[in-house]
């Protein structure tokens, strides 16, 4: 499974409870949609860190880096070819 896939399974799993009926492709707005909120984002940080072995600055946590699940793995992908 790729970095979009698990991060997919842990917003349907985590964020949303297991809705999987809920589209989430890679272009869905998390944000806007209120899927990924403030006690959510740090829920994402935590499993981000954990699952793939990477830390952000302060400054990387910002909304488009976060707007959706394709912005999420370019900038896990970016830290993991470091």
């Amino acid at each position: 499974m790729g970095p979009r896939d698990r991060i997919r399974a842990f917003i349907a799993d985590e964020l949303m409870h297991g809705d999987h009926g809920t589209p989430l492709d890679d272009d869905r707005p998390l944000l806007e949609l209120g899927i990924l909120d403030s006690l959510g984002l740090q829920r994402m940080l935590a499993f981000l860190e954990r699952e793939f072995s990477v830390a952000f600055r302060d400054e990387e946590i910002i909304p488009d880096h976060f707007g959706s699940i394709g912005a999420i793995a370019l900038l896990v992908e970016k830290h993991r070819q470091k």
